[in-house]
């Protein structure tokens, strides 16, 4: 047995129990207990700080909390609780949960029962982290990794994604898509003449020139090199309509650009493809529009459009 009086454990066991309350603050970490047998709860005052709630001492049980979690992500979250108050599984859940005021953050849930002398759940003992910068650089990543970093248009990626998700396997007779596949004409020259800087401000005013023009539903996309996309979906029953509309739409972009290019102007050959009525399936839309290009291509027009074949 230590000769070490009492007090000077206590005082050490107090000084542990502080650095891990440190760490655990420095972390931005919330712990919190539930007991069984009295069905209540008990909060740090980090989970009362991430929760956005004033701490109430008798304020054991905070129904209102679940009021707060976004309604698409409550099911889910009572749900996993269940699972372990009952031991069934651990708890690792994220939520959605709203602030007093109105600001919408997002919320990490880590939880395990500890059981009694009868192997039964008596405790439940968990942490919650805000994890909402996490999620905001999250969702900043996937947009950098969908975007083309010249235009600030969607990238090949994005498109194709786009693409698959706006052709269903199954043909919906509600459904339709227009699928327009560009390349400019007099790129090259252009490059070449001038250099690739001038290239370079030639593709990103294309894509200023189709972000103003074209609808807000519509996916325009630079495929790479000088080439673009655009992708606009419709019902079924006004395909002809967005079609023409689309076409329109296109050839004054690039007429507008012709006016005020002068010595740098380009051109367009431009090949439309429907779903269904040219394909029902991605590739095959895009490979139909692609034919339609070259077809326009060949005109020799320095703006022409085709249809794909049928």
């Amino acid at each position: 047995m230590s000769d070490r009086p009492l007090h000077q454990d206590l005082v050490l066991l107090q000084e542990e129990i502080l650095w891990y309350k440190k760490a655990l603050e420095f972390a931005g970490i919330g712990v919190y207990k539930w007991e069984r047998q009295k069905d209540q709860w008990h909060w740090s005052d980090k989970v009362y700080e991430i929760r956005a709630f004033g701490k109430d001492p008798q304020y054991a049980n905070p129904v209102d909390f679940y009021d707060r979690v976004h309604p698409d992500d409550r099911a889910m979250l009572l749900a996993a609780e269940l699972d372990c108050k009952s031991g069934i599984a651990a708890l690792n859940v994220e939520y959605r949960f709203l602030w007093p005021s109105g600001e919408l953050r997002w919320h990490r849930e880590l939880a395990n029962m500890l059981y009694d002398g009868h192997g039964q759940p008596a405790l439940m003992c968990g942490v919650v982290i805000d994890i909402t910068q996490e999620k905001q650089r999250m969702a900043q990543l996937a947009l950098i990794a969908q975007t083309d970093p010249l235009t600030g248009l969607a990238n090949r990626a994005a498109f194709d994604r786009w693409l698959d998700d706006h052709i269903p396997q199954t043909p919906d007779p509600h459904h339709a898509v227009v699928l327009a596949f560009i390349d400019l004409n007099g790129f090259k020259a252009v490059n070449d003449r001038f250099g690739h800087a001038a290239g370079d401000q030639i593709l990103r005013q294309v894509a200023a020139g189709l972000r103003a023009h074209c609808a807000k539903q519509w996916l325009v996309a630079r495929l790479g090199g000088d080439e673009f996309a655009v992708l606009a979906p419709t019902p079924t029953a006004t395909l002809e309509v967005q079609r023409e509309r689309l076409q329109q739409t296109l050839v004054t972009v690039f007429t507008q650009m012709a006016q005020e290019a002068s010595e740098w102007a380009v051109g367009a050959a431009i090949g439309l493809s429907c779903y269904p009525r040219d394909a029902t399936a991605a590739q095959s839309l895009l490979s139909q529009a692609d034919a339609a290009m070259y077809a326009a291509k060949r005109t020799g027009q320095r703006i022409a459009v085709c249809d794909s074949p049928r």
